[in-house]
Formats: C-alpha cells, sequence, structure tokens
C-alpha cells in the first residue's frame, strides 16, 4: 500500500521530445509508441509498477490495447507485476505500445500516471514508499525508429572541462573520496552522460577513491554482467581511479504482493558482496540488514573479502533505540568484516537554503515555512503539522515542504554524543552535504564538531564527501564538492594542528 510519494526534479526526462511514435506494421499504422523514462536517482524492477495509465488528447487508454516492451520482452499491462528479473535502469526507456489505430499528425497532450514502489523503502508489512513519475506533455508524433541511447557505462559527453581541482588529501589518518551519487542530476538529465565523465570529474578534483552505487550504473542489477564489470575496472583504470565502497540495497520489496524472506535478503546480501568483490571494492554499504542475520552476513562478508558497513541514515539518529541495538548486536560479534556507515545527513540542524528558495519558487510561503522550522520540535507529527499549517492558508507547496522536513530532510539538534558512541564500529564516513557556502560554511550540517568527534576518536580510513544537494536541480555538483572538500581539509588541518589539551 502507498504510504509516501516522492517526486524528483527528472520529469523531462520520463517523456522526451522525441518519446511519441506511430506504429507501423508492413505498411499500415496500427497505432503509437510511447517510450517512458524513470524519474528517479536509481533504476527499479519492472515488477515495482503499481500504477501506469497514459490519456491522450483526454481520452484513457485502455490496458487491452497495451503492450510493454523491455530487454527485446513485451508484457501485458498485468505481466508487469511479475517481471521483478527485469531492471528498468536510468538510461533505458520502457516502451509502450498502444494499438489503436493510430494518432492524427501532429501535436497530442500526453498525460502519464506512473507511480511506482520504492522497494527498498519499507516503513512496515506490505507498506512501501513510493514514487511518483508522472507527467503530462505536449509532444509531436514522429516517424522511424527511436534513437538508441547508450548505458551509464556506455555513455561519454567527452566535453568535461580540465578544472583546477583542489588535491584529495589524506590529513593525519584520514583520506577524503567522493561519492558518484552525487553526480546524479547529469546522470539522470544527459542521456550522454556516464561514468567516464564522473571519474573525470573526480580527476578535476584531485580525488582517487570513489563510492559507486549499482543500481545508478548497471544495466542489470543486482548482478550485473561480467561485461559491465569489467568496463568499470577498465575505465578506473584509465582515470587513475580506485573504488574505495560499493553501494548496494535491500530491495525488500523488488516481488509485488510478497515482503522479502531471511532467504531472499542473505541472497541480496551475497549479491552485493559479490559485486563489491569483482570490483575490487573494500566496503559493501548495505542496507539495514535485520539484527539476526548479522551472524551471517558477517560470516559472508568475510568469505567474500569485504567489510559490511551499515548505513545509519536520517531520519535515524545514533541514540534511537534501533540503532544502538544494532551497535550492540555488532559488539557482540565482533568482527571486523561487520560494521557501521554513518551518514552526516542524521544531523542535519536546519533546512539548506536551496530547499526553501524550490519550496517557494513553487508557491510556498516563506513566512509558514519559517513557522514549520520554528516548531518543528514542539511535538507535531507529520500529519498534526500538516493540518496546523493547512489551517493558516497554506496549500500544495507547503504541503510539499512539510513532507521534506519530516522526512529525508529532516532536522533537529544534532546528536553529536550518540555520534561517538558508534566511532569504534566505523568502516567508513557518508559526508553527507546540501549546500556549502562561497566562504566555506556548511550552514545545515555542524561537520566541525563531527570532524572533531572523529580526530579525537583516532580513526584511521576514508572520510567520503556525499553531495545530495541535486535534489535542487541546480547543477553544481562539481562546485559543491571542491567547496566540500576544501571545508573537510581547513577543518583537519586545523584540527591537527591544535595544541594539545593539558590535564589536571
Amino acid at each position: 500500500m502507498p504510504t509516501l510519494f516522492m517526486k524528483l526534479p527528472h520529469e523531462e526526462k520520463v517523456l522526451r521530445p522525441d518519446c511519441l511514435r506511430r506504429l507501423v506494421l508492413g505498411d499500415q499504422t496500427v497505432g503509437f509508441t510511447l517510450d517512458i523514462g524513470l524519474n528517479y536517482y536509481r533504476g527499479m524492477p519492472l515488477s515495482s509498477i503499481e500504477k501506469l495509465d497514459v490519456i491522450v488528447d483526454g481520452a484513457p487508454i485502455s490496458p487491452e490495447l497495451m503492450l510493454f516492451e523491455f530487454n527485446e520482452k513485451l508484457f501485458m499491462p498485468d505481466q508487469l507485476a511479475l517481471a521483478f528479473t527485469e531492471f528498468w535502469d536510468l538510461k533505458r526507456d520502457l516502451r509502450l505500445k498502444v494499438f489503436n489505430g493510430g494518432l492524427a499528425a501532429g501535436d497530442h497532450e500526453v498525460e502519464l500516471v506512473l507511480h511506482v514502489r520504492n522497494v527498498y523503502m519499507q516503513f512496515g508489512p506490505g507498506a512501501y514508499g513510493m514514487v511518483d513519475s508522472s507527467v503530462t506533455r505536449t509532444l509531436t508524433l514522429t516517424d522511424g525508429p527511436a534513437l538508441a541511447r547508450p548505458s551509464a557505462i556506455e555513455a561519454s559527453t567527452g566535453t568535461v572541462p580540465a578544472r583546477a581541482g583542489v588535491s584529495s588529501a589524506t590529513i593525519g589518518t584520514i583520506e577524503q573520496a567522493v561519492s558518484l551519487y552525487g553526480f546524479e542530476q547529469r546522470l539522470v538529465d544527459d542521456p550522454n552522460y556516464g561514468l567516464a565523465d564522473m571519474f573525470a570529474e573526480l580527476n578535476a578534483l584531485g580525488v582517487r577513491k570513489y563510492e559507486l552505487i549499482g543500481s545508478m550504473v548497471f544495466s542489470q542489477y543486482p548482478r550485473p554482467t561480467a561485461a559491465e564489470i569489467a568496463a568499470v575496472r577498465g575505465l578506473s583504470e584509465r582515470f587513475g581511479v580506485e573504488i574505495n565502497s560499493y553501494g548496494g540495497y535491500l530491495d525488500k520489496g523488488k516481488i509485488t504482493g510478497h515482503d522479502a524472506t531471511d532467504a531472499d535478503l542473505m541472497l541480496d546480501i551475497t549479491a552485493d558482496l559479490m559485486t563489491a568483490r569483482d570490483l575490487g571494492a573494500t566496503f559493501l554499504r548495505a542496507g539495514d540488514i535485520p539484527l539476526h542475520l548479522m551472524p551471517a552476513a558477517a560470516a559472508m562478508a568475510e568469505r567474500y573479502g569485504v567489510r559490511i558497513g551499515i548505513e545509519v541514515h536520517a531520519p535515524h539518529k545514533p541514540s534511537d533505540d534501533s540503532v544502538q541495538a544494532m551497535l550492540k548486536t555488532m559488539d557482540e560479534i565482533d568482527s571486523p568484516y561487520l560494521g557501521l556507515v554513518p551518514d552526516f545527513g542524521c544531523f542535519i540542524e536546519r533546512p539548506a537554503q536551496p530547499a526553501l528558495d524550490r519550496h517557494i519558487a513553487n508557491g510556498a510561503d516563506p513566512k509558514l515555512l519559517d513557522y514549520v522550522i520554528a516548531h518543528r520540535h514542539d511535538g507535531l507529527d507529520e500529519a498534526g503539522m500538516q493540518a496546523k499549517i493547512a489551517g493558516m492558508g497554506g496549500g500544495e507547496a507547503e504541503k510539499w515542504a512539510i513532507s521534506e522536513m519530516f522526512g529525508f530532510l529532516s532536522f533537529g539538534p544534532a546528536d553529536v554524543e550518540g555520534f561517538k558512541t558508534l566511532l569504534h564500529r566505523t568502516q567508513y564516513f557518508h559526508s553527507k552535504f546540501y549546500h556549502v557556502t562561497e566562504d566555506l560554511q556548511d550552514p545545515q550540517i555542524p561537520v566541525d564538531r563531527l570532524l572533531a568527534a572523529i580526530v579525537e576518536s583516532g580513526f584511521e580510513g576514508v572520510l567520503l564527501s556525499e553531495y545530495e544537494g541535486h535534489a535542487f536541480h541546480l547543477d553544481d555538483a562539481h562546485e559543491q564538492l571542491e567547496r566540500h572538500l576544501r571545508l573537510e581539509q581547513k577543518i583537519l588541518t586545523g584540527l591537527a594542528n591544535r595544541e594539545p589539551q593539558l590535564v589536571g
């Protein structure tokens, strides 16, 4: 059942200008085709499609007239729910064939209602988050075959400029790295932007180590082909970069009407460990592995020679009972192959200004947003705040803002003391950020206090910058990553040069 709808700002790639074409059999027009893209930062199995309706010029298209083409296979609408092995990646369109006798030449208003189950975001038995890829476009009917689009691994603009980037540093015992997740906007929006461009960006930034998200890059997932693995390794060698970690998921809801069993979860964990090993990664960033499966997961990780790091991610806080229970279980298992990846998004103390600017541009009242920020932790839950703001004159724009502030952009006092309890089990860090100012300040996250705690703990390893400000659609990943790396260097250098404190 749907619980929460997410809508990312990639509507332009859902129905591209050339996506509506005449369907011809022999010399007879029998209908039309519609190529549909996915509005999300990662791919999904076709089985995750919960609703797909098409309305052309105000007339709904009957499912009886539809066939879907994907991976050289044809599916009737009611068969999509069974297609959990067919992975709909970011660079590939799902082709809808409609046998309605055809459309008149010229322009047509096409409305697509597309709701996709977020297969890794489970809230309870049978309850998952939802992704809204719906869009309405005026499209021109065209003839001829659609253009073939390269995969994320094949694509390359060849135009990434050589910038005077910063040098990624090893300061004391901490090495800087970058998550390729930060380049999501261009990867999704530009058909020609691919892995080679991201590696070129790392070169320009002076960064060697990276994290790769399989469901963003691979056309076959969760187990990519040998050719895909070889291509990633070849590109890494060509650009002189090195994989630090592989980002995996537990896609608990990929089989329609079936929540993943323990056996299903272990299969996903094993598949991700195998991929991480094949790529040469030291770490697998894993999803929320249940406590009772952690001993088996640690043993499997040791078998494949890859260390698992379970991400501690917003809206959770380090002091939450669930996080502390996970920490206790890890301490009892006491394996170097099982640990944590704390994500700095847990420590947002106020919304990023670009996020507020986006909501204001969409019609939200700045005074109502200020009220939500000021009263976010006064005892109202999301439903209560929605009702309160609606009573104050708020509308749809405020509704979306509140959903963000109670969801993936939740904020509050930073739980730095709780953070310190995680450090002895940390594999590496996701140094998440949303916006760094020109004068190298992060107004949202107390990165100085977090880095001080890391240094004081004696941690040795990787601090991985992860830019999530691409959600604001400003196309500024390179600039923001450059600023963030410099911010971290400034703070870490200051901590390294700090005079030791005398006690007693």
